[in-house]
């Protein structure tokens, strides 16, 4: 913690006065009768002056070198926060060429994921008919898994069979009945989008996955949060912390930010979050607030992230009582 060099001077001067105070009283009390009456002795007051210059010169001269190490210390901390400062604003930039770079058919940067998020619902819609129909009893947590890999990984086989298998091969945890249902469900799904005859202004084409597209994407997101979140408090403070991802967090999209809950309550996204029930340092999601903007959205995924404040909706007593570090 930065320490107020003025405060720091202050007490110094203040320690030395009383020590001098303490001085006088002794050496009064040890060298001369306490009678008004008696004659001054000028042979005690120079061994006095010998005492306090050499005592109380002694102190100054150690409370200046001391002061000197602070300073430089002070100074050390301050060029680490520039270093990291500095690093954390080519990482923002670094995000931004991300986005930029970003596209799906004629879409490019958060238009382009504003598409893949309708795909998202897409995958998430017919998974929740195929349970239902199949009367599986899959939970809601479990369809938000299943509905992402699909989406992330790819579910059709029309001209491409490759994203299917792989798909099929990241959720072998479900029944194999149910998976071949839902990859049924999108390949009649997908011949619907691609009908020239219907407008669902994709002008690309669904259901083949987004890893190449999505994977940096969050590997970047999770790399600037937790390089800001893993500096000591002692250089950077929690407030200093929740503004750093909080400037971030202004760059995404309310699409983008529905995008990182989706991929963290999939099994990859899990380290967002998930995987440290009792750490909540390491809870970014909740700790920074990093879903706030999701607008309609905040009423389904605050059974999730009860302690997000999401945006028109009251802050939950859980979030004020995070808030307390950040003030």
């Amino acid at each position: 913690m930065k320490v107020n060099h003025y405060r720091l001077s202050n007490c110094f001067w203040v320690t030395g006065l009383i020590l001098l105070a303490v001085i006088i009283l002794i050496f009064a009390l040890k060298t001369t009768p306490l009678c008004i009456e008696a004659s001054l002795n000028t042979e005690i007051l120079n061994h006095f002056g010998s005492l306090v210059g050499g005592l109380v010169g002694t102190f100054f001269s150690l409370a200046g070198i001391f002061l000197i190490i602070h300073t430089i210390k002070e100074q050390e901390v301050d060029n680490q926060k520039q270093k990291i400062e500095s690093r954390f604003f080519e990482l923002l930039k670094i995000h931004c060429d991300n986005i930029n770079h970003i596209k799906a058919g004629e879409s490019v940067g958060r238009y382009a994921i504003q598409k893949m998020i309708r795909e998202l619902r897409i995958c998430l819609e017919e998974a929740q008919k195929v349970n239902t129909e199949l009367n599986m009893g899959i939970d809601d947590t479990q369809i938000l898994n299943f509905g992402y890999l699909a989406f992330y990984y790819g579910c059709a086989v029309i001209r491409n069979e490759k994203s299917a298998k792989t798909f099929r091969d990241e959720v072998p945890e479900y029944d194999a009945k149910f998976v071949d249902k839902f990859i049924e469900h999108c390949t009649e799904k997908q011949k619907i989008i691609i009908d020239p005859q219907k407008d669902f202004d994709f002008k690309y084409e669904q259901f083949y996955g987004h890893q190449i597209r999505l994977s940096h994407y969050f590997r970047h997101i999770f790399h600037t949060i937790t390089y800001i979140n893993r500096q000591e408090t002692a250089i950077v403070s929690a407030i200093e912390k929740y503004d750093y991802v909080k400037l971030l967090r202004a760059q995404l999209s309310p699409q983008e930010q529905s995008l990182i809950f989706h991929f963290s309550m999939s099994k990859l996204g899990h380290e967002w979050e998930k995987n440290y029930p009792d750490n909540p340092d390491k809870q970014i999601i909740t700790k920074y607030n990093m879903i706030r903007n999701v607008l309609r959205s905040g009423e389904s995924m605050s059974k999730y992230y009860p302690c997000v404040a999401f945006e028109g909706r009251p802050t939950p007593p859980c979030r004020a009582e995070l808030r307390k570090q950040y003030t």
